[in-house]
């Protein structure tokens, strides 16, 4: 098991068939339609850049005064996406931070809240974490 090799996948939309993928980067046709494919983006890279987008959404909606919790939740599923597909782990904070996020997402209908400065914690480990993936992809 140590030698199992992880095969890399890209995401890519068939314009003839109009089909979401998720095949080897070396696929150059489509396998449904037998189209063109067109240049495929790394997985891993499409989740860090909707990562960064939505914690920017997070950022311009708690400093507008605004409940930022929904684009920080999926801000921190996203890195976790990332971190997932390119075989890389968050920093500690930013994977406490993403759990946190995580767990006050899913009890919010219950009553749970989060204070002022955990989200402000939250938004800084989030963007510790974009910013260490980042280096590594």
């Amino acid at each position: 098991m140590a030698d199992e090799k992880r095969i890399k996948l890209a995401r890519v939309k068939c314009p003839t068939c109009k089909v979401n993928l998720l095949v080897k980067p070396s696929v150059k046709v489509c396998p449904a339609c037998r189209g063109p494919l067109p240049k495929l983006q790394k997985v891993d890279r499409v989740d860090y850049e909707l990562a960064k987008a939505w914690h920017k959404t997070a950022v311009e909606s708690k400093k507008a005064g605004k409940d930022s919790s929904d684009a920080l939740k999926k801000a921190a599923a996203s890195l976790e996406g990332a971190a997932k597909w390119s075989g890389n782990k968050l920093l500690e904070g930013a994977q406490a931070s993403a759990d946190a996020v995580t767990k006050v997402g899913t009890g919010a209908a219950k009553g749970v809240k989060a204070g002022s400065e955990e989200v402000e914690k939250w938004v800084k480990d989030i963007g510790d974490g974009l910013e260490d993936l980042g280096r590594k992809l």
